[in-house]
């Protein structure tokens, strides 16, 4: 998970709370079932700590506990993704909050003082991650979708 240039992710919940992973059950063909995992080890380790987050006005300052980074790896394992399953496994990021490092003092982010600046309000800069699809028995990483594209755009990707 990246944020290319000077663009960076925040998280308001712990990384579980984040990233989805689901898959079609042999059950029922339609429907994707949320599957259980868990987080081995994350870089950097999601840590959170308070942040000024500043609205229309200076006045207008509020704190949340946050944790904003511009990348992180994690490893993640599952014991309800079956080998014998062959259907694609989902891995989708829900529920971020994306800003840059910009110029404008009313749209931006500050990582070292801890601070988030946004014109719009907080629930305009969430953002839906990209969902990433892997195949069991082919796990090459295939081309991405169109949505992934647009989320690498709005992080800030060429």
């Amino acid at each position: 998970i990246a944020g290319e240039g000077s663009s960076h992710v925040i998280f308001d919940k712990r990384l579980s709370s984040h990233l989805e992973v689901s898959q079609k059950s042999s059950k029922s063909k339609t429907n994707l079932d949320k599957r259980s995992y868990h987080v081995i080890n994350s870089s950097p380790k999601v840590r959170f700590s308070k942040w000024a987050i500043y609205g229309k006005s200076v006045l207008s300052r509020s704190t949340k506990n946050l944790f904003g980074f511009g990348k992180l790896t994690a490893d993640v394992t599952s014991y309800s993704l079956k080998a014998t399953n062959k259907e694609p496994i989902y891995f989708r990021l829900k529920d971020i909050r994306v800003q840059s490092a910009g110029k404008d003092p009313k749209e931006s982010i500050n990582v070292k003082a801890r601070q988030v600046s946004t014109q719009k309000g907080w629930n305009a800069i969430k953002a839906h991650g990209p969902t990433i699809v892997m195949t069991p028995g082919n796990w090459e990483v295939p081309l991405p979708p169109q949505d992934f594209l647009n989320a690498l755009k709005k992080l800030g990707y060429k």
